[in-house]
């Protein structure tokens, strides 16, 4: 049976190979497992409350984590502490020529090359107090069985604990799986940039 908690540290091995298997086309994973989890070990100590995993036994099968929005200040922590092994990773990466890391990082130019993003929700009393759902991720094995709606409930009922009424993500414009997953969950496009979609919901 399933169990919804929140992360520990000692989760971050299993919850960083968790991320690597469901997201194998990811930069993020291309990084490695050792790289990933001080990425999030970044995020989990300022908000661990905002970080939880799935458990069936002892295997974790899925988490999900973000963060307030005013403290994102974490990946610039994460590159401080890691820049020499993520220079040596990413100098391994295009030694190896990998496919993976040389489509993302393209994208990530465009991405940065594109028009304006498009704004649809302007209330900004609305999105005044904002939580990010920075990755919900579960298992092929477990998919279908509403582990990831338990996963997001519990993290929409966390935010609300820390007194915000809107949660934000982000989600390719053409991963139409998490885009109906977020749809039937509530949540609606309000910007739109480049290849990116921003949802969001109030709480």
């Amino acid at each position: 049976m399933v169990t919804i908690r929140t992360a520990t540290f000692e989760d971050l091995k299993k919850i960083s190979q968790t991320h690597i298997q469901c997201f194998s086309n990811s930069l993020s994973s291309q990084i490695g497992e050792e790289l990933l989890s001080n990425y999030y070990w970044e995020y989990m100590k300022e908000n661990s409350e905002l970080f939880i995993v799935a458990e069936d036994g002892s295997e974790i099968v899925g988490f999900c984590m973000g963060y307030l929005c005013e403290k994102n200040k974490f990946k610039k922590k994460f590159i401080a502490h890691n820049c020499i092994a993520l220079a040596f990773r990413v100098a391994l990466l295009v030694m190896l020529g990998n496919g993976v890391f040389y489509k993302r990082v393209s994208q990530l130019f465009v991405k940065n090359n594109t028009k304006k993003q498009e704004v649809i929700i302007e209330d900004t009393h609305i999105l005044e107090e904002k939580g990010d759902l920075l990755s919900i991720c579960v298992k092929s094995s477990q998919r279908g069985t509403g582990v990831a709606t338990k996963l997001l409930l519990e993290y929409e009922n966390r935010l609300k604990q820390f007194n915000r009424n809107f949660c934000m993500l982000s989600v390719e414009n053409n991963n139409f799986r998490a885009i109906h997953f977020y749809e039937k969950n509530g949540y609606i496009i309000y910007k739109k940039y480049g290849k990116s979609y921003q949802y969001g919901k109030l709480l």
